[in-house]
Parts: C-alpha cells; structure tokens; sequence
C-alpha cells in the first residue's frame, strides 16, 4: 500500500509541477488526504512516503540526462516517459500506465504533455479504446485492470460503473446505495486508478458539480475535464 501511495503521489508531484508548480502547502494537503484515505495510523508512514516522493520527483525535474532547454532557460523533463501511451483528447490529454498486462492507471493531462506513442500491444489497446469513447460516449471499455482498491473502494467503484451515460448520481445516492456516507464515496472516487472506465465523472454534489480527481478550482484543469466529459455525454447545466 505504501509503495502505491509513493508512486501515485511522485506522480502526482509531476502533473501539479506542470499545472500549477509544486509549494510545500500542496504537499502538505496532498498527504493529509492520502492519509484520511487510506485510514488511522499511517500518517506518519504517508509523511516518509511523502518526503520519498518529493525526492524521486526532484530528481525527476533536474536530472541532466533529461533536461531540455526552453527559450526562457527553464530546465524540464520528458513528462511523458512516466506513461505507457499518451492520448490527445479536447480537453488535454489521457496518460496510459500499464503493468504485468494489465492497466495500472489512467491519468488527465493538460494540454502541454504531447502524445506518445503506445510502448506495447496492451498501451495500444488502451489508446484506441480511449479515442474510441472520445469519438463515442456510448462506447465500452474492455480493459484488463489492475487489481488495486480496498474492498470497499471496489464497492464504490462498481456503484459508479453503473450509472448509465447521460446520468449522474450524487455523492449521497451513491453512499445510500454502498450504504456508506457521502464523504466515503468522495475519497473513493478520489482514489479511482482508471478514470473513463470507472467514470467518477458522473457523481456530483447535490448543488452543483462537485470535486474531481482530488480536486475542487472550479476554475481549475481537472473540472473542466469533468464538465467536458458530462457534456460530451449529453448531460448539461454544470
């Protein structure tokens, strides 16, 4: 469990590092999060995770063997090597991670990652099935997933596989329907590894749309990526 939450918070590090840039006020959040996620006793844990995963994504950003110039003197890295594929869509882009052959996570990418081209048969897979459901909100995923997800988020999760396309549920109807509470269910989408297969996108708050992958700038990427993806699925008014 920890080494998933060191890996998914360096690579959390790495996507806000773009978005936003990285203080230690995000960091902060992004810990205390994971540790009210993943349940009492491993914050202390999560602070070690942290601290690694601040390191691997230091490492990561000045590493001479990665850096590129940029016309004002910035130094970056190849962003993308974190992905398997990287996917062009509207709003951005679809990161595809993929492990033992099977999908290990997908990721919403701002409009400045470029694409990738898939690094195996699996990847390839995955980014067609994507541009498939970019093309067609109606399409069907048919990927093998990564066997992540505490009981309970799996429970979540198949709760929110269900909702048809074109509908949404909120944050309550789906705590009443895994018969949990609201904030439970907020945490599990948070926790979600493969967004558009398991579309967390159609749960929202009672009185408007809601958070988004461990984000809540109504203003901000990812809940633009939320309102798309509802538009792109007929549903209006968010």
């Amino acid at each position: 469990m920890l080494l998933q939450c060191r890996h998914r918070l360096a690579r959390f590090l790495v996507v806000e590092e773009y978005n936003n840039g990285i203080d230690a006020g995000v960091l902060r959040r992004r810990v205390f999060q994971m540790s009210r996620d993943n349940g009492p006793g491993t914050r202390y844990d999560l602070r070690r995770v942290a601290r690694r995963a601040f390191f691997i994504w230091r490492d990561l950003l000045y590493d001479g063997s990665r850096q590129q110039s940029t016309a004002g003197g910035m130094r970056q890295f190849d962003r993308a090597q974190w992905f398997s594929a990287v996917v062009a869509a509207p709003f951005g882009a679809v990161g595809v991670r993929v492990e033992a052959g099977t999908l290990r996570e997908l990721v919403y990418l701002p409009p400045a990652f470029g694409q990738k081209a898939p690094a195996d048969r699996l990847s390839a897979k995955a980014a067609r099935q994507i541009e498939r459901y970019l093309a067609d909100p109606d399409f069907r995923f048919d990927l093998p997933l990564a066997m992540v997800g505490s009981p309970f988020q799996k429970k979540v999760w198949a709760a929110i596989a269900a909702i048809p396309r074109g509908e949404v549920a909120t944050y309550g109807e789906v705590a009443h329907r895994v018969r949990s509470a609201p904030r439970a269910v907020g945490q599990a989408c948070g926790a979600n590894w493969f967004p558009l297969v398991i579309p967390c996108h159609r749960v929202t708050a009672r009185g408007g749309l809601g958070g988004f992958s461990n984000h809540d700038d109504l203003n901000g990427f990812h809940l633009g990526v939320k309102r798309w993806l509802l538009a792109h699925e007929g549903v209006d008014g968010y």
